[in-house]
């Protein structure tokens, strides 16, 4: 009976050659997923993405090592001298 209204019609058919699409797009995604892992494998992609993680995770180790050390400095620099006069003071009395 709503059939009747041709313009429901029509887009009843948009709408099913739309899901026919989508599947048909989901029917290639497989493949596609397969090619790009097949691609990451033969470019040795995750190895040398390994190798760069272990490689930021030492220069962050050392970037972290050099901050305390900083640190350490800048405390003994700005504490207390053998007097126990603060190194703030002395800076801004000179």
């Amino acid at each position: 009976m709503f059939l009747q209204d041709q313009g429901l019609t029509t887009q009843i058919r948009q709408v099913l050659a739309s899901v026919q699409q989508a599947t048909t797009d989901l029917g290639h995604a497989p493949n596609r997923a397969d090619a790009l892992i097949s691609d990451f494998q033969s470019r040795h992609l995750s190895k040398k993405a390994d190798e760069t993680i272990g490689v930021v995770m030492d220069a962050a180790s050392k970037i972290n090592e050099s901050a305390k050390e900083i640190g350490q400095t800048m405390a003994q620099a700005v504490g207390p001298d053998k007097d126990g006069v603060v190194g703030g003071v002395n800076i801004n009395q000179s």
